[in-house]
């Protein structure tokens, strides 16, 4: 639905040219976690997702020690991860809605996934 004023003001053909060739457009996520500024952004599918990070955080790529998409599987190799659909697929999760958890230590990770069972 987010996309739908963005598609009746400029068309199809333009929207479909935003993202990657399977992801196309936008995408809202949620950055939490071990940030000091949890934020929500917009942002084109294909960006990279630490860069993503450090733009809307000021955390480092560097600094994340792994990041958990929602209740998907956490990924901590997120070098070349990009938001979109296909990236986190093939590093073993899930964009799903788009919340991202961010984590600068494994305690706060460790933390994280305790609590994820205890919910589950």
């Amino acid at each position: 639905m987010a996309n739908v004023s963005y598609i009746a003001r400029n068309g199809i053909n333009e929207f479909l040219e935003i993202g990657t060739e399977k992801s196309h457009g936008t995408k809202i996520i949620s950055i939490s976690g071990d940030v000091l500024n949890p934020c929500v952004a917009e942002v084109d599918f294909g960006v990279n997702l630490l860069r993503t990070i450090e733009e809307y955080t000021e955390i480092k790529p560097n600094q994340v020690v792994a990041i958990a998409p929602g209740t998907s599987r956490v990924i901590y190799d997120c070098r070349s991860l990009t938001i979109d659909y296909e990236s986190f697929k093939a590093a073993g999760s899930d964009l799903g809605t788009g919340n991202i958890a961010v984590f600068t230590s494994t305690d706060s990770l460790k933390f994280h996934i305790r609590n994820s069972i205890f919910f589950l």
